[in-house]
């Protein structure tokens, strides 16, 4: 008789995070025919952002099914309780999947208001990593934060991109010699944009061919028109788009060089290479912070203002040396964060969980309602 496939339950909200994490990865896996997989529901964040969390008779019937359960940090006590208790109950391995210092968020960043010192996602937060029977997170630094938490029981899942998804709509290619800089991502990174702020309104002056593009959503607050004098109509503002939108927008902005600031704190030391790789699908060279989560890019580190400005100075000039680093970096992607090519490390994690877990625990138990 053959032996069955391995069986995962994996649950992820409706944002990014929750895509990146739990519904790319799945797809993959079922794709690629790797193990079998149920997934919560995922609504690309365009209907009711909160996922229905599975009824009592649901959670029995996929007690009874998976072999081991994934839940994507959320911090909520309800969920905590339900995914730790459903270890307990059905003797099945629960890991906990997390891409954030939490201990370590600014106050810059809106996720300050749920992260602060003494609140109760961050009791919980920190609480549920010494519950879970593992953790998978996303960078080196986050695994050495988990350690002592689950000593021997932590994995790093890199960041991956669905390729065939983001490569649906081709890059936007201008006419005229205008050079297209820029920086595209949420509304979770202020301190990191003030880095950039004077060497690129610099290299704007001194560069009359460069646009430069960024979100709305910062307004006034990032350079505002009052230090842009001059510069201010070669610096288009985006609206926000949805997560499904998201590879279309990026591609339809057509980044010749695509910059990664990231300001040298605990919080961003743990964060992945995302923005680097977002860039990388539509070969856009890229400039970043030598910070941990863009210290390996293929592309150019810069840290004090002026080696941003001598930087971007250098590829705008450099038409050649800005393709090198463009096809360096996608080649870089396709190779190392094709999520179709690393699903297998999310199987091969959770298979080692489950090895340890019956090694301690023994196999798991069945219950009807």
């Amino acid at each position: 008789m053959a032996k069955r496939k391995l069986r995962v339950y994996a649950w992820g909200d409706n944002t990014g995070v929750g895509h990146y994490r739990i519904h790319s990865p799945a797809k993959w896996i079922k794709k690629l025919g790797l193990a079998d997989v149920r997934t919560s529901d995922f609504r690309w964040t365009e209907e009711n952002d909160k996922v229905l969390f599975p009824s009592m008779d649901e959670l029995n019937d996929i007690g009874n099914w998976a072999d081991i359960i994934v839940f994507q940090r959320n911090d909520m006590i309800q969920h905590i309780a339900t995914f730790v208790g459903m270890a307990e109950h059905f003797n099945i391995p629960v890991v906990l999947e997390t891409d954030d210092n939490i201990d370590a968020v600014r106050p810059y960043n809106p996720g300050y208001r749920g992260y602060h010192p003494g609140s109760e996602a961050l009791t919980w937060g920190n609480l549920v990593s010494k519950k879970v029977n593992a953790i998978t997170v996303t960078t080196q630094n986050l695994f050495d934060v988990h350690q002592k938490d689950k000593p021997g029981s932590v994995y790093i899942l890199p960041n991956s991109l669905d390729m065939k998804w983001r490569t649906k709509t081709p890059k936007k290619k201008y006419k005229g010699n205008k050079i297209h800089m820029g920086w595209l991502g949420s509304a979770a990174h202020y301190e990191n944009l003030k880095i950039i702020e004077e060497p690129v309104i610099e290299i704007m002056r001194k560069h009359k061919n460069v646009v430069f593009h960024m979100m709305k959503m910062y307004g006034e607050s990032v350079w505002p028109d009052s230090k842009t004098k001059g510069i201010v109509s070669r610096i288009k503002r985006h609206d926000w788009v949805t997560l499904k939108k998201w590879p279309a927008f990026v591609a339809s902005v057509g980044l010749d060089i695509g910059l990664a600031p990231a300001a040298d704190n605990k919080f961003n030391r743990a964060k992945s290479n995302l923005r680097y790789l977002e860039y990388s699908v539509n070969k856009t060279a890229v400039i970043g912070s030598p910070t941990a989560c863009y210290a390996d890019i293929k592309g150019i580190n810069a840290k004090e203002p002026h080696e941003w400005y001598d930087a971007m100075d250098k590829l705008i000039l450099d038409k050649k040396l800005r393709g090198e680093l463009a096809e360096e970096s996608h080649k870089d992607l396709v190779e190392n964060f094709s999520m179709e090519k690393n699903a297998h490390m999310w199987v091969d994690a959770y298979k080692d969980i489950l090895k340890k877990f019956k090694a301690e625990h023994g196999e798991k138990k069945y219950f009807s309602i």
